[in-house]
């Protein structure tokens, strides 16, 4: 993986660069294909970490979620989530955020998807504690709306 600061050649699996220099995580400001511009980090899991970023081409805001590197880094894994993306653009629900693009700049993959704004429903019962029960209701009735159009188009 080639390292975006001081452009050393790193393995494929390494997470930090030999300057030190994270090969993973990308700073504010920084862009990302000569396009998006990362904003702030939106959270992250174990495959990756998704950054608020604003499209310089299309003046819009987006969701990017950069894969980690041993996720990344072999063909087999490339293709796959490949054709992950390809199943997962086919989903159109009003519950679903939409991918709009899969792409690689300098060893970082990333997809591209709808951002949508608000607090997810883990933060929302962290800071708030559990919903009431009209709205637990509401909310399990819009995910599993959204689970059946992802099942729907054969992703699950």
């Amino acid at each position: 993986m080639i390292c975006r600061t001081c452009r050393s050649d790193n393995e494929p699996s390494a997470a930090i660069c030999r300057c030190g220099r994270s090969l993973t995580a990308l700073a504010r400001g920084e862009l990302l294909a000569g396009r998006f511009e990362i904003r702030d980090v939106i959270g992250s899991g174990g495959m990756g970490i998704v950054y608020k970023a604003h499209d310089r081409s299309l003046e819009e805001d987006v969701a990017l979620k950069v894969l980690r590197p041993e996720f990344a880094s072999t063909r087999e894994a490339a293709r796959r989530f490949q054709s992950e993306i390809k199943l997962a653009r086919k989903v159109s629900d009003r519950h679903v955020c939409r991918i709009f693009e899969y792409g690689e700049d300098a060893g970082l993959r990333y997809i591209c998807m709808e951002l949508v704004d608000g607090v997810n429903l883990k933060q929302q019962v962290q800071d708030h504690g559990p919903l009431p029960p009209d709205e637990a209701y509401e909310a399990g009735i819009q995910i599993a709306d959204g689970l059946c159009a992802i099942h729907e188009a054969g992703v699950i």
